[in-house]
């Protein structure tokens, strides 16, 4: 696979949606491409695809409109990568920070080794002081081009970034993305804050996950970061809404501490679903623990649901 950076006319454009953020662990829900030929939409591959062994959470619902229920009847993607293979053939490739969806596309057995594409969000980075846009979020790019489309839907996502990279072709911004000049150490924040002018939230979630981290200050609204500074979580049991760690991600983000057992300074244990296999009467050790040091230490440790941890932080 190769970046390239000449104009195109006749190319495919890509997004998917998926389950989360790991390809090794999460699973493609949406596939959606469009071919053009010279900047006219010729033909599309348009569907949903049934995860084999994840739900989809009500965070991804939410997200992206997509509910378990949609997938029931979908094809699985095994069924879909021969023919994405097959459409998209020798043509090149366009998608908003593509290199995620390629990620889990090869992963799952797109084999296109010699596949050319461009990435709208490499050349958005580059015109974005020149347009003096406030990041390269795509939907900002969709709203400063006038692009009337619900975002988060892979078609719709794919069309928008059809017309962002020819509104961005045509006014000569097809040329390599500028980089900052460092002068000086940057602050471990300062990277992270890169990705917040560039990125949505969604996109935000992927990149972050490609270097084992989330950025967590969009998940909280600011009413509710106060709740957490300080105060000492302990987890047990699996979540349903999102994965453990990254919940625990947006406690440490926000100030909060997390300890993998209850002491006295415990302020919260948060219970999931647990294994019934391995907890007596539905009850783990951490919760058992923290009742019992509400009884005898008379202390205050609350003991809630993932629904009010989930009330919590939005």
């Amino acid at each position: 696979m190769k970046k390239i950076k000449q104009p195109l006319y006749d190319y495919v454009v890509l997004d998917i949606e998926t389950t989360g953020l790991k390809k090794e662990r999460d699973e493609i829900i949406q596939v959606s491409a469009v071919k053009f030929k010279q900047d006219q939409e010729l033909d599309y591959l348009d569907t949903l695809i049934k995860p084999v062994h994840k739900q989809i959470s009500p965070f991804i619902e939410n997200l992206t409109g997509i509910s378990n229920s949609d997938v029931d009847n979908a094809p699985e993607i095994t069924e879909i990568i021969p023919k994405l293979n097959d459409f998209i053939g020798d043509q090149p490739l366009i998608g908003h920070n593509v290199m995620f969806d390629l990620s889990f596309l090869k992963y799952n057995g797109l084999n296109l080794p010699k596949l050319e594409f461009v990435d709208t969000l490499d050349i958005a980075q580059a015109a974005q002081n020149q347009l003096k846009l406030p990041n390269t979020k795509l939907e900002t790019l969709k709203n400063y081009f006038g692009i009337d489309n619900r975002s988060h839907n892979s078609l719709n996502d794919v069309k928008t970034t059809a017309v962002v990279y020819q509104k961005l072709r045509d006014a000569g911004y097809l040329q390599k993305p500028s980089r900052p000049k460092f002068r000086q150490w940057k602050s471990k924040d300062y990277f992270y804050d890169q990705f917040d002018n560039s990125l949505s939230k969604n996109e935000i979630n992927k990149k972050r996950a490609l270097f084992g981290n989330q950025l967590i200050d969009k998940l909280v609204v600011p009413e509710n970061k106060s709740k957490l500074k300080d105060q000492i979580f302990v987890f047990t049991g699996d979540l349903k809404q999102l994965p453990r760690e990254q919940a625990q991600k947006i406690v440490e983000g926000e100030g909060g501490i997390i300890k993998k057992s209850v002491v006295l300074k415990t302020d919260y244990v948060v219970v999931g679903i647990e294994n019934p296999a391995v907890v007596v009467d539905g009850k783990s050790t951490k919760q058992r623990r923290a009742e019992e040091l509400n009884a005898t230490k008379g202390k205050n440790i609350q003991i809630i649901t993932e629904e009010q941890f989930m009330n919590m932080i939005q």
